[in-house]
């Protein structure tokens, strides 16, 4: 785990402990709605550790269907509580950002975009006894607002991913390249060295032919070639090393 990877996993156990918090503050004159919404949560934290560290190498479906799960935890708690658990929507929306199957990041990412949108319309209608198309009319200024917020916070979220995986396909190919050139000079070393040795052992050879022509001829001739032999089979056993 990077340094960026071990910051958000601190960050996002930060934010689970606010919303634990916010939970019990929120619904401090109620202790059955505290045991309730607790349990829920931690659920859900259960459930995103199990995605992360295991779901993710066991099944696509499974860790799809952990998600929708963690979609749903989030919006019946923003229905009933609000507060800081808008955040934990929006930390799903990152997750789901990052799902390699594009069709199924899109449908994920449209539904919790959906709950994020919808559950709080829904509270409205429900609290001020309304229908929704009411409170669609009464809130459509900050209605249209969230949405160009979601809008551009969506480019940026997929603009930042679209960053990452070319960032990782670059580095990918570099260690690609890499090996690659380490490869053609381990080629090129080798190649040396069978050139270096051919010379080497044809000169060798050739000196031994002319030893074994003039070796009861002349001595000192011959002392000088083999001398020139063994020279010439240092050099190679040098060259090899």
């Amino acid at each position: 785990m990077g340094n960026w990877g071990r910051y958000t996993y601190i960050l996002r156990y930060l934010v689970y402990l606010a919303i634990l918090i916010d939970i019990v503050s929120r619904n401090m004159g109620n202790i059955n709605y505290i045991i309730i919404f607790l349990i829920l949560f931690i659920i859900a934290i259960i459930n995103d550790y199990f995605r992360f560290n295991y779901f993710y190498n066991i099944s696509a479906k499974i860790f799809y269907t952990s998600i929708l799960i963690s979609i749903l935890i989030g919006a019946f708690l923003n229905f009933f509580i609000v507060g800081y658990i808008n955040i934990y929507l929006y930390m799903i929306l990152f997750d789901i950002a990052f799902i390699s199957d594009k069709k199924a990041a899109k449908y994920l990412y449209i539904f919790n975009v959906f709950m994020l949108i919808f559950v709080p319309l829904q509270r409205i209608a429900f609290l001020d006894k309304i229908g929704i198309i009411q409170v669609f009319k009464e809130n459509i200024l900050d209605l249209i607002m969230f949405i160009v917020f979601l809008f551009f916070s969506t480019i940026s979220l997929f603009s930042y991913r679209a960053l990452i995986l070319e960032k990782a396909r670059v580095e990918k190919l570099n260690k690609e390249i890499e090996a690659l050139t380490i490869a053609k000079e381990r080629s090129r070393v080798a190649q040396e060295i069978h050139d270096n040795l051919g010379h080497s052992l044809v000169a060798l050879n050739m000196n031994l032919d002319v030893v074994s022509n003039i070796l009861d001829k002349d001595i000192e001739k011959t002392k000088e070639l083999i001398n020139k032999c063994q020279n010439l089979a240092y050099d190679s056993m040098k060259n090899l090393r």
